[in-house]
């Protein structure tokens, strides 16, 4: 029986790294805060639909309960194999999250460690927990390949 505590820990952790990050950036500017608070939005909903959207795990079998289950109010996407948009704008969108706060991150030391501490520890609970109990055949991460779906 699977259990989404690893799924549902990492999560919390990239939220409380995005906490983080907005912390720094509120400290210089309130407005480019909520600008990538906005831009936080914009990317997950990217990432869910250009990536959890084609995951056949995603309706009853979702490590990450809930992304799973914010695939359900968007457009219906075919199941299979990712293409390379949407792994390009999955990237795009992780790579936005992680990078545009260091702008001001750079300037707040203790909060710039504290963000890369928790996103390596999601890292690390995504790739070592939560990757290995995963039957998304079509991931590249994912050593749930050879896998049959549950």
């Amino acid at each position: 029986m699977q259990t989404n505590s690893h799924g549902m820990i990492s999560l919390s952790l990239i939220f409380a790294a995005i906490a983080v990050a907005l912390g720094a950036v509120v400290l210089k500017s309130p407005l480019l805060a909520l600008i990538y608070l906005a831009v936080c939005a914009v990317c997950f909903l990217n990432i869910l639909y250009s990536y959890c959207a084609k995951c056949p795990c995603r309706s009853k079998n979702c490590s990450h309960e809930i992304l799973g289950g914010l695939t359900k109010f968007l457009p219906k996407r075919k199941e299979g194999p990712y293409s390379f948009v949407d792994i390009l704008s999955t990237l795009i969108s992780i790579g936005a999250i992680l990078m545009i706060p260091h702008l001001w991150l750079v300037y707040n030391i203790p909060s710039l460690v504290l963000f890369w501490l928790l996103i390596i520890i999601a890292g690390f609970e995504i790739v070592f927990f939560v990757c290995p109990e995963c039957s998304n055949r079509n991931c590249f991460l994912c050593p749930g390949k050879s896998k049959p779906l549950k």
